[in-house]
């Protein structure tokens, strides 16, 4: 269907909602928030990426709906010609980053004439060397999570009989991956490796600068930049509101919420809260004090200075205000959480470290000191403190059902087993980030060292460690393993021991520039 102005309903969709054909994607920036755009050295990159490539007309058969080779004027299949006409042909759509990442939900959805032949497709972020397919997204997650998705709609490619696949043996198909993720490896070292030129396409700029699912290293405003929420479950279960259509999910700001306070804690972690600015906080509950000319009391000839008036500022904490449900009892607690200074009048005393109280609306509104020397420890939080008052709180709600036989240690299990899973201790886990960690630090450990530095630090490996590396560089495919120790990139394909020992003081070779 087309509207008035020309442009495909399909494609104004695409652009403008990532809405097509019944499948939402939840993403930043797009139709209903602004766009969300990140510097870096390839320049100015929006987290949202229009496609819209127009290519040469071909000729297309309109009796049997078949494009044909640019040279040819006959249809093959009814063998007529009146009915062959040039038509133009489109390459548009979209690239995005997703909220939230995933195992399973992301990737490209490909799609012809509206109709999604292909869903969360990852063949474009493979690298096809000619001989093999290199997996080149994620790479920067252990879990194997990603998170750039997409709609590219190409309505001149054929597809399979079974209308479920393009066909890949039609040069449309490779017009589209040269639009889309450009000639070349997406990783800047591979592509340098194989003498690529510039790209500048879509998929190459996301890549570049939203690659991560956590920032390296973790300095304020990083979060920001990568658009990362900290607290992935968290993240993901708040798009189920986005795609039931909650008004309060369709913007970033939720997300934003989570992810600026994140920033906040990296920029002063311990840093009591500002009595004297303003910060972004639920709608209503910081109003600004009535001023007053000094000359009017109140009733009964008492006199009170505008610090007693106003009312005790408190900063909105996003992070732990949402919805909580044990598995073992009813209750539903709809928490807003909120940093609070040590005489806050909800204390009950200057040494009280927090307080959970429910309102008349039925919220219950945790105000917590985090200067409190409770919080001067790993092993104790605010979520631990508000996790603890919820399992009293459900302890107490039971009591009297002889039927239920939960414990306050079982319900304070089980809610921290559905609210505090980011902060577990899984030595799966933090072997498998730290190993992304080492390599990080091998890939820039030596930017910018000059070919005899690289070279010389190589010489100071032992045999068997140079013997490992050049095994490493064979195993991967490494186009000019020269060129690599050159540039010291060795390190990228050494063992993680002999990393580590490069970092030891004791360790010094003649061209140590570190």
């Amino acid at each position: 269907m087309i509207r008035p102005n020309g442009v495909p309903i399909s494609f104004e969709l695409a652009l403008n909602g990532n809405r097509v054909a019944g499948r939402e994607h939840c993403i930043w920036g797009g139709r209903s928030s602004p766009t969300r755009k990140t510097q870096s050295k390839y320049g100015v990159v929006d987290a949202y990426q229009a496609v819209d490539q127009r290519l040469a007309n071909r000729p297309f058969c309109t009796r049997c709906w078949q494009w044909l080779p640019a040279d040819e004027e006959i249809c093959p299949s009814c063998g007529l010609t009146e009915s062959v006409v040039a038509r133009e042909r489109r390459v548009y759509g979209w690239l995005g980053i997703q909220r939230y990442l995933s195992q399973a939900d992301y990737g490209i959805d490909f799609l012809r004439h509206g109709r999604k032949i292909e869903i969360a497709s990852r063949e474009l972020f493979q690298w096809n060397n000619g001989e093999t397919l290199e997996s080149e997204y994620p790479i920067d997650d252990w879990r194997n999570r990603g998170r750039i998705v997409g709609e590219i709609h190409l309505d001149h490619c054929r597809v399979m009989y079974t209308k479920d696949r393009f066909d890949r043996n039609d040069p449309a198909w490779d017009e589209m991956i040269r639009i889309v993720r450009g000639d070349g490896p997406l990783r800047p070292d591979k592509a340098k490796d194989l003498g690529c030129g510039q790209n500048d396409s879509p998929l190459f700029l996301l890549f570049q600068v939203f690659r991560r699912s956590s920032p390296k290293p973790k300095t304020a405003g990083s979060y920001e930049k990568l658009l990362i929420v900290p607290d992935n479950d968290r993240a993901e279960e708040m798009a189920k509101h986005f795609r039931a259509r909650e008004a309060e999910y369709q913007t970033d700001h939720k997300w934003m919420e989570l992810v600026k306070e994140a920033d906040r804690q990296l920029l002063t972690p311990d840093r009591p809260i500002d009595t004297d600015g303003d910060i972004e906080g639920f709608e209503g509950f910081n109003p600004p004090a009535e001023e007053t000319n000094g000359s009017e009391a109140p009733a009964g000839g008492e006199t009170e200075t505008a610090a007693e008036s106003q009312p005790p500022y408190r900063a909105p904490i996003p992070s732990l205000s949402q919805a909580y449900r044990s598995n073992a009892t009813s209750p539903i607690w709809e928490v807003r959480a909120y940093q609070v200074g040590p005489s806050d009048p909800e204390l009950n005393g200057r040494g009280t470290p927090w307080s959970l109280k429910a309102t008349t609306s039925g919220v219950h509104e945790f105000l917590v000191n985090t200067e409190h020397d409770i919080f001067r420890s790993a092993t104790m939080t605010p979520l631990d403190a508000l996790l603890a008052e919820l399992a009293s709180s459900a302890v107490d709600f039971q009591r009297g059902n002889r039927a239920s036989q939960a414990t306050f240690a079982s319900l304070l299990a089980d809610l921290r087993e559905q609210y505090a899973g980011m902060n577990k201790l899984d030595p799966e886990t933090l072997s498998n980030e730290a190993a992304l960690t080492l390599s990080s630090i091998s890939r820039d450990l030596f930017e910018g060292a000059g070919p005899e530095d690289g070279r010389a630090l190589f010489e100071e490996l032992a045999p068997v460690e140079q013997e490992g590396v050049y095994q490493r560089m064979a195993n991967r495919s490494v186009p000019n393993p020269q060129q690599v120790l050159d540039e010291g990139r060795f390190l990228e394909f050494a063992p993680y021991k002999t990393l580590l020992r490069f970092l030891e003081p004791t360790f010094r070779p003649p061209y140590y520039r570190f």
